[in-house]
Protein backbone atom coordinates (compact mmCIF):
# COMPACT_ATOMS: atom_id res chain seq x y z
CA UNK A 1 0.00 0.00 0.00
CA UNK A 2 0.62 3.45 -0.23
CA UNK A 3 2.60 5.29 2.60
CA UNK A 4 0.39 7.65 4.62
CA UNK A 5 3.12 10.24 5.39
CA UNK A 6 4.54 12.55 3.41
CA UNK A 7 7.95 10.90 2.45
CA UNK A 8 6.14 8.84 0.03
CA UNK A 9 9.56 7.53 -2.49
CA UNK A 10 8.97 9.47 -5.77
CA UNK A 11 9.62 6.80 -7.98
CA UNK A 12 6.17 4.59 -6.43
CA UNK A 13 3.91 4.19 -8.74
CA UNK A 14 0.18 2.61 -8.97
CA UNK A 15 -0.17 0.26 -11.93
CA UNK A 16 -2.20 2.23 -14.89
CA UNK A 17 -5.01 0.69 -16.28
CA UNK A 18 -5.82 0.69 -19.71
CA UNK A 19 -7.19 3.69 -20.88
CA UNK A 20 -10.50 4.07 -22.62
CA UNK A 21 -9.05 6.59 -25.79
CA UNK A 22 -12.41 7.81 -26.02
CA UNK A 23 -12.33 11.66 -25.86
CA UNK A 24 -15.53 14.15 -25.89
CA UNK A 25 -18.39 12.75 -24.37
CA UNK A 26 -17.39 9.54 -24.22
CA UNK A 27 -14.63 10.04 -21.99
CA UNK A 28 -14.27 8.84 -18.12
CA UNK A 29 -15.31 10.44 -15.58
CA UNK A 30 -13.07 10.66 -12.54
CA UNK A 31 -14.26 8.57 -9.99
CA UNK A 32 -14.75 5.88 -12.55
CA UNK A 33 -11.00 6.18 -13.58
CA UNK A 34 -10.42 6.01 -9.86
CA UNK A 35 -12.19 3.25 -9.30
CA UNK A 36 -10.42 0.76 -12.46
CA UNK A 37 -7.24 2.25 -10.95
CA UNK A 38 -7.74 0.30 -7.50
CA UNK A 39 -9.52 -2.76 -9.48
CA UNK A 40 -6.20 -2.83 -11.46
CA UNK A 41 -4.16 -2.92 -8.55
CA UNK A 42 -6.04 -5.08 -6.73
CA UNK A 43 -7.32 -2.92 -3.88
CA UNK A 44 -10.47 -1.52 -2.83
CA UNK A 45 -11.02 1.88 -2.80
CA UNK A 46 -11.53 2.42 0.96
CA UNK A 47 -7.76 1.33 1.12
CA UNK A 48 -6.36 3.66 -1.67
CA UNK A 49 -8.14 6.37 -0.20
CA UNK A 50 -7.19 6.20 3.65
CA UNK A 51 -3.22 5.04 2.19
CA UNK A 52 -2.96 7.83 -0.37
CA UNK A 53 -4.06 10.58 3.02
CA UNK A 54 -6.91 11.79 0.07
CA UNK A 55 -9.29 13.88 2.37
CA UNK A 56 -12.30 12.18 1.53
CA UNK A 57 -12.07 8.84 3.62
CA UNK A 58 -14.52 7.87 5.99
CA UNK A 59 -13.93 5.84 9.36
CA UNK A 60 -15.96 2.65 8.24
CA UNK A 61 -14.69 -0.57 6.22
CA UNK A 62 -18.43 -1.54 5.50
CA UNK A 63 -18.59 -2.55 1.74
CA UNK A 64 -21.20 -0.40 0.74
CA UNK A 65 -20.61 2.81 2.92
CA UNK A 66 -19.98 6.04 1.10
CA UNK A 67 -16.89 7.70 1.77
CA UNK A 68 -18.42 11.12 2.59
CA UNK A 69 -21.27 13.22 1.67
CA UNK A 70 -20.09 15.60 -1.20
CA UNK A 71 -18.11 12.23 -3.38
CA UNK A 72 -20.24 12.94 -5.92
CA UNK A 73 -18.13 16.98 -6.47
CA UNK A 74 -14.82 14.83 -7.48
CA UNK A 75 -16.08 14.90 -10.81
CA UNK A 76 -17.43 18.58 -10.97
CA UNK A 77 -14.14 19.91 -11.36
CA UNK A 78 -13.75 21.98 -8.09
CA UNK A 79 -11.80 22.44 -5.06
CA UNK A 80 -11.87 18.48 -4.32
CA UNK A 81 -11.62 17.70 -8.00
CA UNK A 82 -8.51 19.84 -7.31
CA UNK A 83 -6.77 18.37 -4.27
CA UNK A 84 -7.73 14.71 -5.27
CA UNK A 85 -6.34 14.73 -9.42
CA UNK A 86 -3.12 16.74 -7.53
CA UNK A 87 -2.84 13.27 -4.55
CA UNK A 88 -3.74 10.46 -7.60
CA UNK A 89 -0.93 12.37 -10.26
CA UNK A 90 1.71 12.15 -7.65
CA UNK A 91 1.35 8.19 -7.40
CA UNK A 92 0.25 7.84 -11.27
CA UNK A 93 1.91 8.05 -14.40
CA UNK A 94 -1.53 9.46 -15.34
CA UNK A 95 -1.31 12.86 -17.04
CA UNK A 96 -4.83 15.60 -17.86
CA UNK A 97 -6.69 13.64 -15.52
CA UNK A 98 -8.75 17.34 -15.51
CA UNK A 99 -9.89 16.50 -18.16
CA UNK A 100 -11.87 13.54 -16.84
CA UNK A 101 -14.47 15.87 -14.79
CA UNK A 102 -16.38 19.14 -15.47
CA UNK A 103 -13.94 21.39 -14.43
CA UNK A 104 -14.89 23.59 -18.03
CA UNK A 105 -18.14 24.33 -16.96
CA UNK A 106 -17.85 25.70 -13.38
CA UNK A 107 -16.43 29.31 -14.12
CA UNK A 108 -18.55 30.49 -17.11
CA UNK A 109 -19.45 34.22 -16.98
CA UNK A 110 -23.10 34.73 -16.10
CA UNK A 111 -23.99 31.01 -15.75
CA UNK A 112 -24.09 29.29 -12.16
CA UNK A 113 -21.97 26.11 -11.43
CA UNK A 114 -22.59 22.98 -13.31
CA UNK A 115 -23.77 20.30 -11.15
CA UNK A 116 -22.93 16.94 -10.89
CA UNK A 117 -25.10 14.17 -10.12
CA UNK A 118 -25.06 13.19 -6.67
CA UNK A 119 -25.86 9.56 -7.45
CA UNK A 120 -24.63 7.05 -10.28
CA UNK A 121 -26.04 6.51 -13.30
CA UNK A 122 -25.43 4.53 -16.21
CA UNK A 123 -26.36 3.18 -19.83
CA UNK A 124 -27.07 -0.77 -20.03
CA UNK A 125 -26.52 -0.96 -23.95
CA UNK A 126 -23.32 1.59 -23.21
CA UNK A 127 -22.01 -1.12 -20.35
CA UNK A 128 -22.88 -4.07 -22.81
CA UNK A 129 -20.92 -2.92 -25.47
CA UNK A 130 -17.77 -2.03 -22.88
CA UNK A 131 -18.23 -5.98 -22.19
CA UNK A 132 -16.19 -7.22 -24.81
CA UNK A 133 -13.51 -4.41 -24.96
CA UNK A 134 -10.23 -4.49 -23.53
CA UNK A 135 -10.28 -1.63 -20.98
CA UNK A 136 -13.78 -3.30 -19.58
CA UNK A 137 -17.07 -1.17 -18.69
CA UNK A 138 -16.38 2.75 -17.09
CA UNK A 139 -18.52 5.32 -16.51
CA UNK A 140 -18.80 8.41 -19.08
CA UNK A 141 -18.57 12.14 -18.10
CA UNK A 142 -21.72 12.57 -19.69
CA UNK A 143 -23.50 10.52 -16.93
CA UNK A 144 -22.18 12.58 -13.69
CA UNK A 145 -24.05 15.75 -15.34
CA UNK A 146 -26.91 16.26 -13.62
CA UNK A 147 -29.39 17.72 -16.07
CA UNK A 148 -28.57 14.81 -18.59
CA UNK A 149 -30.95 11.76 -17.86
CA UNK A 150 -31.25 9.88 -21.56
CA UNK A 151 -27.57 8.42 -23.24
CA UNK A 152 -28.10 10.16 -26.29
CA UNK A 153 -26.23 7.72 -28.42
CA UNK A 154 -28.50 4.81 -27.52
CA UNK A 155 -31.93 6.97 -26.77
CA UNK A 156 -32.65 5.16 -23.49
CA UNK A 157 -32.72 6.22 -19.84
CA UNK A 158 -29.72 6.23 -17.46
CA UNK A 159 -30.10 4.07 -14.57
CA UNK A 160 -29.83 4.00 -11.33
CA UNK A 161 -31.42 0.63 -10.07
CA UNK A 162 -29.93 -2.48 -9.99
CA UNK A 163 -32.67 -4.56 -12.44
CA UNK A 164 -32.06 -7.67 -9.67
CA UNK A 165 -32.09 -6.52 -6.36
CA UNK A 166 -33.74 -3.05 -6.61
CA UNK A 167 -30.93 -1.20 -4.91
CA UNK A 168 -30.50 1.99 -5.85
CA UNK A 169 -29.29 5.28 -5.19
CA UNK A 170 -25.93 4.49 -5.06
CA UNK A 171 -23.01 7.15 -4.24
CA UNK A 172 -20.32 7.66 -7.40
CA UNK A 173 -17.63 5.49 -5.32
CA UNK A 174 -18.02 3.05 -2.40
CA UNK A 175 -15.58 1.76 -0.41
CA UNK A 176 -15.16 -1.33 -2.15
CA UNK A 177 -16.38 -1.38 -5.57
CA UNK A 178 -16.57 -3.22 -9.23
CA UNK A 179 -16.95 -1.28 -12.15
CA UNK A 180 -20.24 -2.36 -14.12
CA UNK A 181 -21.80 -4.45 -11.22
CA UNK A 182 -24.12 -3.86 -8.41
CA UNK A 183 -22.12 -2.36 -5.27
CA UNK A 184 -25.14 -4.90 -3.49
CA UNK A 185 -25.35 -7.85 -5.06
CA UNK A 186 -22.28 -7.85 -7.42
CA UNK A 187 -24.96 -7.82 -10.38
CA UNK A 188 -24.11 -7.38 -13.98
CA UNK A 189 -25.53 -3.93 -14.75
CA UNK A 190 -25.29 -4.50 -18.75
CA UNK A 191 -28.12 -5.51 -20.86
CA UNK A 192 -30.39 -4.37 -23.35
CA UNK A 193 -33.41 -2.07 -22.77
CA UNK A 194 -35.66 -0.69 -25.03
CA UNK A 195 -35.45 2.85 -27.26
CA UNK A 196 -37.50 5.81 -26.09
CA UNK A 197 -39.91 6.80 -28.27
CA UNK A 198 -39.03 10.13 -29.83
CA UNK A 199 -41.57 10.71 -32.13
CA UNK A 200 -44.55 10.59 -30.34
CA UNK A 201 -43.81 11.71 -26.44
CA UNK A 202 -42.40 15.13 -26.34
CA UNK A 203 -40.88 15.41 -22.88
CA UNK A 204 -38.54 12.05 -24.23
CA UNK A 205 -37.87 14.58 -26.90
CA UNK A 206 -36.77 17.44 -24.25
CA UNK A 207 -34.91 14.80 -22.26
CA UNK A 208 -33.01 13.97 -25.45
CA UNK A 209 -32.32 17.64 -26.51
CA UNK A 210 -31.18 18.44 -23.23
CA UNK A 211 -28.67 15.23 -23.66
CA UNK A 212 -27.63 15.96 -26.99
CA UNK A 213 -26.72 19.92 -26.25
CA UNK A 214 -24.31 18.37 -23.30
CA UNK A 215 -22.94 16.35 -25.68
CA UNK A 216 -22.07 18.94 -28.01
CA UNK A 217 -20.41 20.76 -25.91
CA UNK A 218 -18.20 17.97 -24.36
CA UNK A 219 -17.61 16.83 -28.04
CA UNK A 220 -16.20 19.95 -29.28
CA UNK A 221 -12.58 21.49 -29.28
CA UNK A 222 -13.09 25.29 -28.65
CA UNK A 223 -11.98 27.82 -26.30
CA UNK A 224 -14.73 27.52 -22.99
CA UNK A 225 -13.91 30.87 -22.44
CA UNK A 226 -15.53 32.00 -25.28
CA UNK A 227 -18.69 30.92 -23.70
CA UNK A 228 -20.70 33.36 -22.04
CA UNK A 229 -24.28 32.95 -19.84
CA UNK A 230 -24.74 36.89 -20.82
CA UNK A 231 -25.58 35.81 -24.14
CA UNK A 232 -28.40 34.45 -23.31
CA UNK A 233 -30.00 37.61 -22.39
CA UNK A 234 -29.23 39.33 -25.78
CA UNK A 235 -30.45 36.23 -27.55
CA UNK A 236 -33.50 36.41 -25.50
CA UNK A 237 -33.91 40.65 -26.51
CA UNK A 238 -33.66 39.09 -30.09
CA UNK A 239 -36.28 36.39 -29.59
CA UNK A 240 -38.72 38.72 -28.03
CA UNK A 241 -38.63 41.28 -30.52
CA UNK A 242 -38.86 38.82 -33.50
CA UNK A 243 -41.90 36.25 -31.74
CA UNK A 244 -43.20 38.13 -29.00
CA UNK A 245 -43.90 41.67 -30.23
CA UNK A 246 -41.75 43.37 -27.69
CA UNK A 247 -43.59 41.93 -24.97
CA UNK A 248 -41.53 40.23 -21.63
CA UNK A 249 -44.60 38.52 -20.19
CA UNK A 250 -45.51 36.62 -23.39
CA UNK A 251 -42.35 35.03 -23.23
CA UNK A 252 -41.65 34.72 -19.63
CA UNK A 253 -45.00 32.70 -20.24
CA UNK A 254 -43.72 30.55 -23.10
CA UNK A 255 -40.27 29.45 -20.53
CA UNK A 256 -42.30 28.87 -17.65
CA UNK A 257 -40.90 31.49 -15.79
CA UNK A 258 -42.86 35.05 -14.22
CA UNK A 259 -41.83 38.32 -15.37
CA UNK A 260 -39.71 39.30 -12.48
CA UNK A 261 -37.52 36.33 -13.19
CA UNK A 262 -36.88 37.14 -16.53
CA UNK A 263 -36.10 41.05 -15.67
CA UNK A 264 -32.89 39.58 -13.18
CA UNK A 265 -31.83 37.72 -15.86
CA UNK A 266 -31.87 39.58 -18.74
CA UNK A 267 -30.56 42.60 -16.57
CA UNK A 268 -27.40 40.65 -15.41
CA UNK A 269 -28.70 40.58 -11.57
CA UNK A 270 -28.70 36.68 -11.19
CA UNK A 271 -26.97 33.95 -13.20
CA UNK A 272 -28.91 31.58 -15.38
CA UNK A 273 -28.87 27.64 -14.51
CA UNK A 274 -27.82 24.91 -16.84
CA UNK A 275 -31.54 23.34 -16.47
CA UNK A 276 -32.68 26.84 -17.08
CA UNK A 277 -30.49 27.86 -20.02
CA UNK A 278 -31.47 24.22 -21.67
CA UNK A 279 -35.30 24.87 -21.21
CA UNK A 280 -34.92 28.01 -23.31
CA UNK A 281 -32.63 26.58 -25.68
CA UNK A 282 -35.71 23.67 -25.66
CA UNK A 283 -38.44 26.64 -25.98
CA UNK A 284 -36.84 28.51 -28.75
CA UNK A 285 -35.42 25.91 -31.03
CA UNK A 286 -31.68 27.11 -31.08
CA UNK A 287 -28.86 25.04 -29.42
CA UNK A 288 -27.49 26.02 -26.03
CA UNK A 289 -23.73 25.60 -27.77
CA UNK A 290 -25.41 28.92 -30.19
CA UNK A 291 -26.58 30.55 -27.01
CA UNK A 292 -23.32 30.59 -25.16
CA UNK A 293 -21.32 31.68 -28.16
CA UNK A 294 -23.88 34.49 -29.32
CA UNK A 295 -24.62 32.91 -32.58
CA UNK A 296 -26.37 35.61 -33.88
CA UNK A 297 -27.09 33.79 -37.54
CA UNK A 298 -29.15 30.99 -35.39
CA UNK A 299 -31.14 33.36 -33.63
CA UNK A 300 -32.92 34.63 -36.55
CA UNK A 301 -34.15 30.92 -37.37
CA UNK A 302 -35.50 30.29 -34.47
CA UNK A 303 -39.15 29.11 -33.36
CA UNK A 304 -41.49 29.15 -30.35
CA UNK A 305 -42.54 25.41 -28.77
CA UNK A 306 -44.01 25.26 -25.58
CA UNK A 307 -42.30 22.98 -22.83
CA UNK A 308 -43.80 19.51 -22.02
CA UNK A 309 -46.24 19.08 -19.32
CA UNK A 310 -43.88 17.74 -16.78
CA UNK A 311 -41.44 20.59 -17.30
CA UNK A 312 -44.17 23.26 -16.44
CA UNK A 313 -45.41 21.45 -13.72
CA UNK A 314 -41.84 21.38 -12.10
CA UNK A 315 -41.16 24.76 -12.30
CA UNK A 316 -41.41 28.23 -10.01
CA UNK A 317 -45.05 28.57 -10.68
CA UNK A 318 -45.99 31.95 -12.14
CA UNK A 319 -46.60 35.09 -8.92
CA UNK A 320 -50.69 35.71 -7.88
CA UNK A 321 -51.20 38.73 -6.57
CA UNK A 322 -52.13 38.72 -3.06
CA UNK A 323 -55.72 37.86 -2.85
CA UNK A 324 -58.34 38.58 0.08
CA UNK A 325 -60.04 37.07 2.72
CA UNK A 326 -63.40 37.56 4.47
CA UNK A 327 -63.92 37.07 8.31
CA UNK A 328 -66.78 34.79 8.19
CA UNK A 329 -65.01 32.54 5.57
CA UNK A 330 -62.05 32.06 8.11
CA UNK A 331 -64.66 31.45 11.26
CA UNK A 332 -66.40 29.18 8.71
CA UNK A 333 -63.06 26.91 8.42
CA UNK A 334 -62.76 27.14 11.66
CA UNK A 335 -65.78 25.86 12.99
CA UNK A 336 -65.72 22.59 10.28
CA UNK A 337 -62.13 21.96 12.19
CA UNK A 338 -63.49 21.62 14.99
CA UNK A 339 -66.43 19.82 14.02
CA UNK A 340 -64.09 17.29 12.42
CA UNK A 341 -64.04 17.96 8.65
CA UNK A 342 -61.06 18.49 6.34
CA UNK A 343 -58.89 15.83 7.97
CA UNK A 344 -55.87 16.11 5.59
CA UNK A 345 -56.03 20.34 7.11
CA UNK A 346 -52.95 20.09 9.38
CA UNK A 347 -50.64 23.48 8.82
CA UNK A 348 -51.45 26.95 8.75
CA UNK A 349 -49.84 26.95 4.81
CA UNK A 350 -52.55 24.69 3.95
CA UNK A 351 -55.33 26.28 5.59
CA UNK A 352 -54.27 29.58 4.12
CA UNK A 353 -54.09 28.21 0.40
CA UNK A 354 -57.36 26.87 1.03
CA UNK A 355 -58.35 30.37 1.66
CA UNK A 356 -56.74 31.92 -1.42
CA UNK A 357 -54.12 34.07 0.58
CA UNK A 358 -50.91 33.50 1.76
CA UNK A 359 -50.16 32.65 5.65
CA UNK A 360 -48.69 36.16 6.14
CA UNK A 361 -52.14 37.56 5.45
CA UNK A 362 -53.99 35.74 7.78
CA UNK A 363 -51.68 36.73 10.48
CA UNK A 364 -51.49 40.87 9.55
CA UNK A 365 -55.55 40.96 9.52
CA UNK A 366 -57.08 38.77 11.64
CA UNK A 367 -54.24 38.18 14.67
CA UNK A 368 -56.96 36.71 17.00
CA UNK A 369 -58.43 33.95 14.53
CA UNK A 370 -55.44 33.04 13.73
CA UNK A 371 -54.17 32.32 17.13
CA UNK A 372 -57.07 30.54 17.41
CA UNK A 373 -56.57 28.03 14.06
CA UNK A 374 -52.92 27.44 15.09
CA UNK A 375 -54.29 26.58 18.66
CA UNK A 376 -56.56 24.41 16.65
CA UNK A 377 -54.17 22.57 14.37
CA UNK A 378 -51.30 22.10 16.84
CA UNK A 379 -53.76 20.37 19.08
CA UNK A 380 -55.32 18.22 15.86
CA UNK A 381 -51.08 17.23 15.36
CA UNK A 382 -50.51 16.24 18.39
CA UNK A 383 -54.00 14.16 18.35
CA UNK A 384 -52.85 12.60 14.72
CA UNK A 385 -48.98 11.90 16.21
CA UNK A 386 -50.80 9.88 19.50
CA UNK A 387 -53.34 7.75 17.04
CA UNK A 388 -49.91 6.82 14.80
CA UNK A 389 -48.16 5.78 17.91
CA UNK A 390 -50.76 3.93 19.14
CA UNK A 391 -51.48 2.48 15.61
CA UNK A 392 -47.44 1.28 15.74
CA UNK A 393 -47.56 -0.22 18.74
CA UNK A 394 -50.92 -2.34 18.06
CA UNK A 395 -49.10 -3.42 14.90
CA UNK A 396 -45.69 -4.07 16.73
CA UNK A 397 -47.54 -5.76 19.22
CA UNK A 398 -49.47 -7.94 16.62
CA UNK A 399 -45.92 -8.85 14.69
CA UNK A 400 -44.18 -9.43 18.24
CA UNK A 401 -46.66 -12.13 18.53
CA UNK A 402 -46.78 -13.86 15.32
CA UNK A 403 -42.61 -14.36 15.04
CA UNK A 404 -42.82 -15.42 18.83
CA UNK A 405 -44.93 -18.28 17.98
CA UNK A 406 -43.20 -18.93 14.43
CA UNK A 407 -39.95 -18.78 16.26
CA UNK A 408 -41.33 -21.34 18.84
CA UNK A 409 -42.76 -23.91 16.25
CA UNK A 410 -39.35 -23.71 14.23
CA UNK A 411 -37.09 -24.19 17.41
CA UNK A 412 -35.16 -20.46 15.49
CA UNK A 413 -32.71 -18.40 17.55
CA UNK A 414 -33.72 -15.02 19.18
CA UNK A 415 -31.42 -12.67 17.71
CA UNK A 416 -31.76 -9.38 16.62
CA UNK A 417 -31.11 -10.23 12.57
CA UNK A 418 -33.48 -13.24 12.48
CA UNK A 419 -36.03 -10.99 14.35
CA UNK A 420 -35.13 -8.53 11.77
CA UNK A 421 -36.00 -10.75 8.72
CA UNK A 422 -39.33 -12.02 10.38
CA UNK A 423 -40.46 -8.44 10.76
CA UNK A 424 -39.65 -7.43 7.28
CA UNK A 425 -41.92 -10.67 6.02
CA UNK A 426 -44.83 -9.12 8.58
CA UNK A 427 -44.37 -5.94 6.96
CA UNK A 428 -43.24 -4.45 10.26
CA UNK A 429 -40.11 -2.47 10.65
CA UNK A 430 -39.00 -1.85 13.90
CA UNK A 431 -36.60 0.87 15.28
CA UNK A 432 -33.43 0.05 16.81
CA UNK A 433 -34.70 1.23 20.14
CA UNK A 434 -37.81 -0.65 19.75
CA UNK A 435 -35.86 -3.74 19.08
CA UNK A 436 -34.21 -4.04 22.51
CA UNK A 437 -37.55 -4.23 24.12
CA UNK A 438 -38.74 -6.78 21.10
CA UNK A 439 -36.06 -9.01 21.98
CA UNK A 440 -36.72 -9.63 25.58
CA UNK A 441 -40.55 -9.74 24.62
CA UNK A 442 -39.78 -12.65 21.98
CA UNK A 443 -37.79 -14.62 24.51
CA UNK A 444 -40.11 -14.73 27.17
CA UNK A 445 -42.84 -15.23 25.16
CA UNK A 446 -41.04 -17.94 22.93
CA UNK A 447 -40.06 -19.87 26.23
CA UNK A 448 -43.61 -19.79 27.61
CA UNK A 449 -44.40 -21.31 23.82
CA UNK A 450 -42.05 -24.08 24.28
CA UNK A 451 -42.54 -24.71 27.89
CA UNK A 452 -46.45 -25.44 27.34
CA UNK A 453 -45.73 -27.43 24.57
CA UNK A 454 -43.13 -29.55 26.70
CA UNK A 455 -45.86 -30.15 29.63
CA UNK A 456 -48.56 -30.60 27.00
CA UNK A 457 -46.45 -33.37 25.28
Amino acid sequence: MVAVDGGMPSEFRLLTPMLTGDTGSSRECFTSLFRRLCEHNQLSVIDVVVSMAIPISGPSHDRTYKLCNPIHLLNSGGTLSSRAISRVGQVTALEGLANTTLHNFQSISGMQPLRSSRYRRWCSLCFEEDRCSKHGPFERLLWSIECVEVCPRHHCRLEQTCHKCGATNFSVLLGADISGFCPKCLTWLGGYRDSLDLNSDEHVRYLQWIAAAFMELLDDSFDHESLNGRHISNALEVVRKVHFSNKASSMAKAIGRNKSTLSTWVNHHSAYSWLAACQISYAFGISLKSLLLNDEDALYFTHVRPLPLMVRASVTSIRKRAGTVSESSLRLLIEKLRNGEHSQLCTLKASASMLGVDQKTLRNNFPDLYADLALLLRSKVTLNRDLRKRARRLSLSIATQQVASDLAADFGKVTRRELSRRFGLVGVRPSWTEMAQICRTVRETVFQIRQGLNSGG
